[in-house]
């Protein structure tokens, strides 16, 4: 089945919900579950943060290589977390005040007042369609591809602050980690299970038919609903950004903004893929087809780096750096985090500086004009296309 394909399957009590889902296949039965599942990942470059389940920032296009501005919009509000894009280019953004979407060619299709409560997350895109967003008084919100509000379910916590990554689960629900909680929940926003740990939990990764669960503190644990959660070991230390999979058995993370580090997770063992000391790094890492990194660092420069360690990849971000064989001094503010696409090409935007696409041979090309001094999220928005928002509500599309 390709990717974003759906399934409406008529079942009878128990008879077709294991073949929908390993985890319902875990589950107990319900009799009051829907008739009808939905079988089949969310479709679209962007449905999620970081992209896909194992939150790589991998993009399943290509980016421009000519990159040009093709659209700037600016909604209400100030977004503070990941947009994100459908199949058609549809481009949904959470605001501290409004959920939007904009059309791929640059108009405000419609717009959801969040009323006096805020987005805690950011919105996913389910493998239904439905957008959903947790706001900061606990409501978990739904909304079709039209801005029709399907449901609101207020989830059982005192508060939905913080929120970590939602992850669209195959069946048209999703998991949703807020605080030390994290929720199973049904298509219709219906709580199916629930665990609670003694860390709050900043990422949700799916790895085959186990979900692993990392903790602001750096605690990995490995979930399958509803079995009882595994510690499996940690980061040592506090988790920039999100973890990722390098490949099946290897978490990768920056850790405390100055070393990567990895997981086995088959035996719990950790190892710096670069160590303290000789780099400050930015956010999330990007994870190439290959399994290697790319990471912003702090004085200017892309990184990349192989499993041994190894760098194979530098990029200067101003031409005067390029010349400088030396020590690169820039005065960028933070970045959005990087993505990749399957070429090696890393998309990039960080506050002053413009955004860019650097090839795998190194070569940048940069896009005059579309900067922002607080980039939130940059992602894939189609065939040669990135989508950028910014603090200040400005949204931008990107492409050849």
């Amino acid at each position: 089945m390709h990717r974003g394909d759906t399934i409406a399957i008529a079942v009878v009590l128990g008879t077709a919900i294991c073949t929908a889902s390993a985890w319902l296949a875990a589950g107990p039965l319900d009799p009051t579950l829907p008739q009808h599942i939905t079988v089949g990942q969310p479709s679209g470059p962007a449905p999620m943060e970081r992209l896909s389940p194992d939150r790589g920032g991998r993009s399943i296009v290509a980016f421009p290589t000519q990159p040009r501005v093709l659209w700037r919009v600016r909604v209400m509000g100030s977004p503070q977390r990941a947009i994100a894009v459908d199949a058609r280019g549809a481009v949904v953004v959470a605001s501290d005040t409004h959920l939007t979407q904009i059309s791929a060619d640059g108009k405000v299709e419609w717009k959801v007042r969040l009323g006096p409560t805020r987005a805690a997350s950011a919105p996913i895109i389910t493998s239904s369609g439905a957008r959903w967003l947790l706001t900061s008084d606990g409501d978990l919100l739904g909304v079709d591809r039209d801005g029709r509000t399907l449901w609101r379910q207020t989830l059982p916590v005192t508060s939905a602050k913080p929120a970590g990554q939602m992850l669209p689960t195959s069946d048209g629900g999703a998991v949703v980690p807020v605080g030390s909680e994290v929720f199973r929940l049904e298509s219709d926003g219906r709580v199916r299970t629930r665990i609670a740990l003694d860390e709050m939990v900043s990422s949700v990764i799916q790895n085959g038919a186990d979900l692993l669960l990392v903790g602001v503190a750096g605690g990995v644990f490995r979930w399958k609903p509803p079995v009882a959660v595994t510690p499996l070991g940690s980061l040592g230390g506090r988790p920039e950004g999100s973890a990722a999979l390098a490949d099946p058995n290897t978490l990768i993370a920056v850790v405390d903004g100055n070393r990567l580090m990895e997981m086995d997770l088959r035996s719990g063992s950790r190892r710096a893929r670069v160590p303290d000391g000789t780099y400050m790094f930015y956010g999330s890492p990007a994870i190439t087809a290959r399994g290697e990194t790319r990471v912003f660092s702090s004085d200017g420069f892309l990184l990349g780096h192989n499993a041994k360690g190894e760098e194979t990849w530098r990029v200067a971000l101003t031409a005067g750096d390029q010349r400088d064989a030396g020590t690169a001094t820039t005065t960028a503010g933070r970045p959005a985090p990087l993505v990749v696409d399957h070429s090696g090409a890393v998309a990039f935007v960080a506050g002053g500086l413009e955004l860019g696409v650097a090839s795998k041979s190194g070569k940048v090309s940069t896009v005059s004009g579309a900067a922002c001094a607080t980039p939130v999220s940059l992602v894939p928005a189609g065939k040669h296309r990135l989508a950028l928002a910014c603090v200040s509500g400005l949204v931008w599309m990107i492409g050849s």
